[in-house]
């Protein structure tokens, strides 16, 4: 009947009749509609059918459930594409907004009655989208309790979810409906499985049915959660088996787990590295392949902190050199002169690390001119050149033996450091660097019967002498490297080839990100695309502007990125930058730290001197980018992002951010001490101590002490490690003119 209030064609039948009569019957014999009163309890009754959704508003009078209204309405077409989850709860939305005036703030908790067993969970911890988020939030405002009825049970709701006039999805997909059908029928003769309350259930489990999204939501509750927290395969698969069941779960959780970018980001690696080994090029003669290395962090001693180490690969001699930490690229170029190329010719090859001194143009230009190859090992790979690294370790070790107690006397040790090793036989060669190179030992104490057999051989037996050194030198090279290959291979998976374009993950562990501490921070950083393989085993990465590092590194460095499968692990896409003049701007998603670091400003017109500032940088972390794009930005250059600096500063309010003391001192006046720091209101406060007592203290912004201008200072320098260090001052100041 209700067709005929529309446009269709005017018809009067039997069925119209018989429905007509029907409804004069239900009227007369029907409850009526009751006043809702200020005492009894209220019940909700909700359900959503695939068009429209129906709800049912009771109350507790005279010791029966009376109803006080009804709810019907269509559902939108967006509403229409909600998984089922989400309509029962839109229907409980709905029916909650249509009503509150009754609900709000009841005398006694009121009653939600549902036929979808799940949103009895909803509330408890899990993964929710933005609109089911909001949901949650409205609904914290109500004081209910949530029951599941059977739909065969909530007649009232469901039949006013499914009336004539509201278009029902069911009937538009047949495909979907015998779908559904088919699943029920293809399992009525399996083994174990059970319908009950409109669910299937294997082993006391819910079958899930073939739909992706709602198995990827399943493995996400029992992976993602803080409830969970990330656990490997195995231990997911365990919490999903709880409760859930469905053909080949093992293999989805393992696609999800091994898909999810939060666990390669953060979980260490329990397998053995892949990447064979692959030995440097076997040396002819001696000094044509050099190696060369630093040892840093000694005591100085005049003027000289460090110890330049340059090794024969052939030969395995060293020539250990005093020098500054600070070598430049001109003074290794003198040294390569005065200590190789005067001695023992021009070398072919030179191995070396990423330090400026070895990599730098003019040393680059330098090699080109003088045909000599330089070989810079990979990023954190000390493999490359581990035999330095090696003869490094016995130079230490020799210097810890006979320096003294003050450690100021190294560069006096050093000759003897070389001869005591030089003098040694080497285990890759079985022969003394010395007699590789000269063909004999050398005398370390007068001895008359060694004196007397020594002699002088002819030119050219001395000439075999030597081929025949050198090609048992190589030949027990060769035979020490392809040991040394085969043990370390042992305990290493195959390699993995990489192409051009694939993603890889970067390991973190010689990274220094902006991270407060190296112990919790991410395992690894990424993905990043490969651009080009260089050499056997070395990538070239695409890395992030603002990284300062050199982008090629070790393939055992590298893990590969499995792209997710499921939908809800898949990511959008960064959002591009607004056009501002011309320059891109990106959106600010939070600020995640700060420091403060002075600066020069302008000149003071009367005493000629540079005024000094403080400026704050921020930590910035981008919309819709991971944490490898995090990056430290002025606080000049964020205009556009006030609100976030609002923001983080209300979360740091009060919090210390440097510990440090320096005092100030005098024989007239009690001490004065700075004890700390902190930022408020978007300003530097120092905390001020008089006197030596230390049970009262004082928070001064700068402005407010002038006469501790030097104190502050000082204070500075104690604790640059957190102003502004790396930003390289010299004297305690950067370079900008007029910032602050």
């Amino acid at each position: 009947m209700t067709r005929l209030t529309g446009k269709e064609v005017w018809t009067w039948g039997t069925a119209q009749q018989l429905a007509f009569q029907q409804l004069k019957n239900r009227f007369a014999i029907d409850v009526i509609l009751r006043i809702p009163t200020e005492k009894g309890q209220f019940r909700v009754e909700a359900d959503a059918s695939e068009g429209a959704i129906g709800a049912v508003l009771s109350q507790e009078q005279d010791g029966k459930w009376r109803p006080v209204a009804f709810l019907s309405k269509a559902l939108t077409i967006t509403e229409r594409n909600y998984e089922i989850y989400d309509k029962e709860l839109l229907a409980i939305m709905l029916a909650l907004d249509e009503w509150w005036h009754y609900l709000m703030g009841a005398a006694v908790d009121f009653e939600i009655w549902t036929d979808h067993q799940n949103l009895q969970y909803f509330r408890k911890p899990q993964k929710l989208n933005r609109r089911q988020a909001r949901w949650v939030t409205e609904l914290a405002e109500y004081h209910f309790t949530l029951h599941h009825k059977p739909g065969a049970s909530n007649k009232k709701a469901d039949l006013l979810s499914r009336r004539a006039d509201h278009p029902q999805g069911q009937d538009d997909n047949d495909e979907i409906t015998k779908w559904d059908q088919g699943i029920a029928n293809s399992l009525n003769h399996e083994k174990g499985i059970k319908e009950r309350d409109g669910l299937l259930y294997y082993d006391q489990r819910i079958y899930v049915p073939r739909d992706s999204a709602t198995r990827g939501e399943i493995i996400s509750r029992c992976h993602d959660h803080i409830t969970a927290g990330h656990p490997g395969i195995e231990k997911t698969k365990e919490l999903v088996l709880r409760d859930y069941w469905w053909p080949k779960l093992k293999k989805d959780v393992e696609t999800y787990v091994r898909g999810c970018e939060t666990c390669a980001r953060t979980k260490a690696s329990t397998q053995a590295r892949r990447a064979p080994l692959h030995p440097n090029e076997i040396p002819s003669e001696p000094w044509m392949h050099i190696s060369v290395d630093m040892i840093t962090g000694l005591v100085p001693c005049k003027g000289l902190d460090a110890i330049l180490v340059i090794v024969d690969r052939f030969s395995k001699a060293i020539i250990p050199i005093a020098c500054k930490t600070t070598l430049s690229s001109e003074g290794w170029a003198k040294i390569l002169r005065d200590k190789v190329y005067a001695k023992y010719g021009m070398p072919v090859t030179v191995i070396s690390d990423r330090g400026p001194q070895f990599v730098s143009k003019f040393l680059q230009d330098l090699y080109k001119m003088l045909d000599i190859k330089g070989n810079a090992s990979t990023a954190y790979h000390p493999q490359t050149d581990g035999q330095t690294e090696r003869a490094n370790q016995e130079i230490e070790k020799y210097l810890r033996i006979f320096i003294n107690v003050r450690q100021t006397d190294w560069p006096e040790w050093l000759p003897l450091a070389a001869f005591q090793h030089n003098n040694r036989i080497h285990s890759a060669t079985s022969k003394s660097p010395f007699f590789v190179n000269f063909g004999r030992n050398p005398r370390i104490a007068p001895d008359t019967h060694t004196h007397a057999a020594l002699r002088t051989p002819a030119s050219e037996e001395f000439k075999a002498m030597m081929k025949l050194i050198h090609d048992e030198t190589k030949a027990a090279l060769t035979k020490a490297a392809e040991q040394m290959k085969t043990q370390y291979d042992k305990k290493k998976k195959a390699a993995i080839t990489y192409q051009p374009g694939d993603k890889v993950w970067l390991d973190t562990t010689n990274l220094h990100l902006a991270q407060p501490k190296k112990k919790l921070d991410d395992k690894r950083v990424g993905p990043f695309p490969i651009l080009e393989k260089r050499g056997l085993s070395a990538y070239k990465l695409k890395l992030p502007l603002a990284w300062k590092i050199y982008p090629v590194f070790n393939e055992t460095l590298l893990t590969p990125y499995i792209a997710p499968t499921f939908q809800n692990q898949q990511q959008d896409p960064p959002p591009p930058p607004d056009i501002i003049n011309d320059e891109p701007e990106y959106e600010v998603e939070a600020i995640i730290n700060h420091k403060t670091r002075k600066v020069r400003g302008s000149k003071d017109k009367e005493t000629g001197k540079y005024t000094t500032n403080i400026v704050t940088d921020y930590l910035v972390k981008w919309k819709g980018y991971g944490r490898e794009e995090d990056k430290w930005t002025k606080e000049s250059e964020l205009d556009h992002a006030k609100e976030a600096i609002t923001n983080y500063q209300k979360t740091i309010q009060g919090t210390v951010t440097v510990q440090a003391v320096v005092v100030k001192s005098n024989n007239l006046n009690p001490p004065t001490f700075i004890l700390n720091s902190r930022m408020k209101d978007g300003n530097v406060q120092f905390q001020v101590q008089q006197g030596s007592d230390f049970v009262t203290t004082t928070w001064y912004f700068e402005h407010e002490i002038p006469h501790l201008s030097e104190l502050i200072k000082d204070y500075y320098w104690v604790s640059r490690e957190e102003f502004g260090e790396e930003y390289g001052p010299i004297d305690g100041y950067t370079t900008e003119e007029g910032e602050g």
